[in-house]
């Protein structure tokens, strides 16, 4: 009989962020660049607050745009409400850089939201994540309790308040977050955070690896329908329907153990990601070289696609036996890779060409120079 694997557990990284750059003159830039509309800032207090509180309309240059009004935004902080960047990621590379590195560790993609709070209450009720959560602690500290599941691995529909159902009274995980740490609370697992009476800021990375939900869906939508038993018609003969199912059943069983239906899966979400690119102007506005130190990554979190003639990342088809293929397949085995490492492994490359080779795969996208290098687990 098939066994259903054991869901993942809450796990805590001491020190795995050792760089990351979201200090406060980056969140104080943000703040003037970011406009204050729900679906970019919200403050929360019992709830959300209501933003007429704490934004108004007004005029630059003769257009009308929302923004901080500035007393009020920090009075409020004061008082205990926390502030949600949502989607960070969309407006700070640093941030971006922090959940690519998280989504390399994960091995799935992931967006950012930012949490500030200067002390107070608990923001936000015990509830659940319907994805995993990576919450890294940047400035400050801040109190995480967790609990367990009370609904395994719920699906987007889930949501702890929608299954109206009780956390469980004994905390299982009860942990502070200092500046660097890390900690992977898996979906479903009740949690709460509680703020010490200091500043504090941490980036909750959050994953989408596919389920089998997922899987199932793409599977019974694209595939199934080519199966003959799956497409009859459903007869009102219960005995003549019985048998039916069982033969769609059948069909169905058939496909879905089918590795090459999987890899066609696998393959299409690893085509579908296609993260926001990285600029590097100045690399390629000045001399055309990168140092022995400069540290180099895959842009991408799901592995590159093989094919017979190519190998396929980010939307694009590296020849199967080309240098560019090589070098992926090197970064693909290790979170970062130092240029003057990737000479070392590629010792029948001239430096020239592989420095040509380095730029023509970042100016499509393939790999990124530099980010946020996680600390060994």
């Amino acid at each position: 009989m098939s066994t259903i694997s054991p869901s993942p557990v809450p796990r805590l990284y001491r020190g795995a962020v050792l760089k990351h750059g979201l200090d406060w003159d980056r969140i104080d830039a943000l703040l003037h660049t970011v406009e204050p509309t729900p679906q970019n800032l919200q403050l929360f207090q019992d709830g959300a607050v209501d933003p007429a509180s704490y934004v108004e309309r007004a005029g630059e240059l003769g257009m009308s745009r929302p923004r901080l009004i500035k007393e009020r935004f920090y009075s409020l902080l004061r008082g205990g409400a926390a502030l949600v960047f949502n989607r960070m990621e969309l407006h700070s590379l640093e941030a971006r850089q922090l959940c690519a590195a998280v989504s390399r560790l994960g091995g799935a993609s992931g967006i950012g939201n930012g949490y500030l709070s200067f002390g107070g209450q608990c923001a936000f009720d015990k509830h659940w994540d319907t994805h995993d959560v990576y919450a890294v602690q940047l400035i400050g500290r801040k109190r995480w309790q967790l609990f367990q599941p009370t609904f395994m691995n719920p699906l987007a529909e889930h949501t702890s308040e929608a299954m109206a159902m009780q956390c469980p009274d004994k905390v299982v995980l009860d942990c502070v977050l200092s500046p660097g740490d890390m900690l992977y609370v898996p979906r479903g697992w009740w949690h709460q955070t509680l703020p010490f009476d200091e500043p504090s800021f941490h980036l909750s990375v959050g994953l989408y690896p596919p389920t089998m939900h997922d899987f199932l869906g793409w599977a019974l939508a694209r595939v199934a329908p080519q199966r003959l038993a799956v497409r009859q018609t459903l007869s009102n003969d219960p005995g003549v329907v019985a048998g039916d199912l069982g033969a769609a059943v059948e069909a169905l069983r058939d496909l879905l153990l089918d590795p090459a239906v999987l890899a066609d899966y696998r393959r299409e979400i690893a085509l579908a990601d296609r993260p926001v690119p990285e600029f590097e102007l100045a690399r390629f506005a000045g001399e055309r070289t990168i140092g022995p130190e400069t540290l180099l990554r895959l842009s991408t979190a799901q592995a590159a696609v093989r094919t017979p003639e190519a190998l396929l990342i980010n939307g694009r088809a590296l020849p199967a036996d080309g240098l560019g293929a090589r070098i992926i397949q090197l970064l693909a085995t290790v979170p970062m890779c130092s240029f003057a490492a990737l000479s070392d492994a590629f010792i029948d490359v001239p430096e020239a060409l592989l420095q040509e080779g380095v730029f023509e795969l970042s100016a499509h996208g393939c790999i990124v120079t530099g980010g946020v290098q996680l600390a060994e687990p």
